[in-house]
């Protein structure tokens, strides 16, 4: 599916506007048909190839790659799919309470319940498709918040006074106010 949208592609971008079960073995039979054609063999090759550097046993290969790759994807396609049909099926439920309310007041919290759930569908789907994908584990994220970083080298730094001799084997340590008055005075 293509886009005139500029930016990293959303989920609607890649999975169409409607999720619902035919389009969902749509998109699967789209997979399958991908996997087996020459781009999609040429990608598989390539992951084989990425591969080589890595200690033997490490990574799938041949049909066992395959398959990881169809199941992989396919499952985030239902995880996706799953969701937006709940989400349709709530909008559905409104549709049919609003057609059969008996009073105004009835209708209107049904057509606000539907419009709540189409906004619902279409905010799901404007998603990030790769934040979609590294929150199912579909694609690895190496990326680690930077604070992560602080505490590791503040905790590194309290276990060492800058007048005790470091461990054996290890490089000296400034303490964290040490530390500090190093970066302020390369600033």
């Amino acid at each position: 599916m293509s886009s005139d949208r500029k930016g990293a592609p959303r989920l609607r971008d890649v999975l169409a506007d409607r999720l619902d079960a035919q389009e969902t073995r749509t998109l699967l039979h789209d997979i399958d048909t991908w996997l087996a054609d020459d781009l999609g063999k040429a990608a598989l090759e390539r992951a084989e190839e990425m591969s080589e550097g890595l200690p033997a046993g490490t990574a799938l290969q041949g049909s066992e790659l395959v398959s990881h790759v169809r199941s992989e994807i396919g499952n985030w396609i239902e995880q996706v799919a799953g969701r937006w049909s709940s989400i349709q099926h709530r909008y559905e439920l409104a549709e049919t309470e609003q057609a059969t309310a008996d009073t105004e007041e009835l209708k209107s919290r049904a057509l606000g319940r539907m419009k709540w759930a189409d906004g619902e569908k279409k905010r799901y789907l404007d998603r990030l498709l790769v934040e979609s994908l590294s929150r199912a584990a579909v694609i690895p994220t190496y990326s680690h918040r930077q604070d992560s970083c602080l505490r590791a080298r503040t905790a590194k730094c309290l276990v060492h006074d800058d007048n005790d001799p470091p461990p054996s084997g290890e490089q000296p340590v400034r303490s964290c106010a040490a530390s500090r008055r190093h970066a302020s005075r390369k600033a």
